[in-house]
């Protein structure tokens, strides 16, 4: 019977995309990249509130105070050993490099040790955003430069990879803590004390809660590198710190809740729609439809962010065109379904709508009736 009504919701899939192209291989493509992965944890009704912070959390509040008599930089120098070393070519593959990330080797006698340079490092922030799945700890950058350091250090082994000028955030997941690691591993030596070294560190390891943080970075630059109407550029920098806050905390929300975070357009919709509820009182399909570069759709604007969301290897062309009147069809149907429910009482309001448009696939969204979808699926979704 669930085959069945697996089948069955797959024509329903198939017949929706069918209205775009009649290709079969176009199809098929689009079948693959439209796959709703979290609708597994829907449908088991799993808990997506209240979820308790992490455990790296309160040493992330620790920090933000430290920080008040020094900098943040400095201050993360010690958990985060990347930052002691410069961003430079070969890096990732330097020996000493190696011992100090992997092996936690103390740095102090290692010549490459010789630290991150920032233009701005004392304009470099902790703050903590808070919602539904827990405390989410954040790095702003203020400088556009010192937020691709602190990013090729943090996330590309500080390799001086190349960073996309519409990126302005990422989220740095289960990155080691070597302070906290060191921390657990002389609270299990005072418990144990006739434990060997080898067998407490395999202990520790395999709870990774333990000594692994995640946390964001975001720029303060703007925001999908547009400028919309009606803002200027120093009101549009502060919004855009916001909007990126609230983009990153939502992919923080599905990978907890549902185990699963994306470099998809699906995902891409419901960050944003969480992002520009932070600046705007419903979502407003015309600032989505810019940062994603189909604000003149159905010119598409080579920049924009979309073409970072199409699949590894990328989708055929002609499937990239489909996947943008998708886009663009349910940017629409949603500022609908938000605009019919009017401005959202709370945060958890927000995320109950943020459910729904998780909750079905992109094609079903985007299709003419997409907003009564949309709107079904709330008033199910909160019986």
């Amino acid at each position: 019977m669930e085959l069945h009504t697996a089948n069955e919701k797959n024509k329903v899939r198939l017949d929706l995309l069918s209205a775009y192209t009649n290709n079969p291989m176009v199809l098929r493509e689009l079948m693959h990249y439209t796959d709703n992965p979290f609708l597994a944890s829907l449908e088991a009704k799993e808990h997506f509130f209240d979820l308790p912070d992490e455990l790296h959390v309160a040493d992330w509040k620790a920090y933000f105070a430290a920080a008040r008599s020094t900098n943040a930089l400095q201050v993360l120098k010690e958990p985060f050993v990347q930052l002691n070393f410069p961003v430079q070519e070969g890096m990732s593959r330097n020996h000493n490099y190696l011992q100090a990330l992997y092996r936690g080797i103390q740095i102090d006698r290692m010549p490459e040790a010789q630290g991150l340079q920032l233009i701005s490092p004392e304009k470099l922030r902790i703050v903590f955003v808070e919602g539904p799945a827990g405390t989410l700890p954040t790095l702003v950058v203020e400088h556009r430069q010192d937020f691709e350091w602190l990013l090729q250090s943090l996330f590309y082994k500080n390799e001086p990879k190349s960073i996309p000028a519409a990126m302005g955030a990422s989220i740095i997941k289960r990155i080691n803590n070597w302070t906290r690691f060191r921390k657990a591993v002389a609270t299990y030596r005072s418990r144990h004390p006739f434990r060997s070294n080898r067998s407490i560190f395999t202990e520790i390891e395999r709870n990774k809660a333990l000594y692994q943080d995640t946390f964001t970075l975001i720029s303060k630059k703007p925001y999908s590198n547009v400028l919309p109407e009606n803002y200027s550029r120093e009101d549009w920098l502060d919004l855009s710190v916001e909007i990126r806050k609230w983009h990153e905390y939502a992919h923080y929300f599905t990978w907890r809740c549902f185990g699963t975070m994306r470099n998809h357009m699906h995902d891409e919709l419901l960050a944003d729609y969480l992002g520009i509820h932070a600046i705007a009182p419903v979502f407003d399909a015309r600032l989505f439809l810019q940062f994603v570069g189909l604000e003149d759709y159905p010119r598409y604007r080579n920049g924009g962010r979309l073409e970072n969301y199409v699949g590894q290897p990328p989708m055929s062309a002609e499937a990239q065109k489909v996947l943008q009147t998708l886009v663009f069809k349910a940017a629409q149907q949603v500022e609908s379904f938000d605009r019919s429910l009017g401005k959202c009482q709370d945060i958890r309001e927000r995320f109950r709508r943020l459910l729904a448009i998780a909750s079905l696939h992109l094609e079903e969204i985007a299709g003419p009736d997409g907003m009564d979808k949309l709107l079904y699926t709330y008033a199910m979704n909160n019986r």
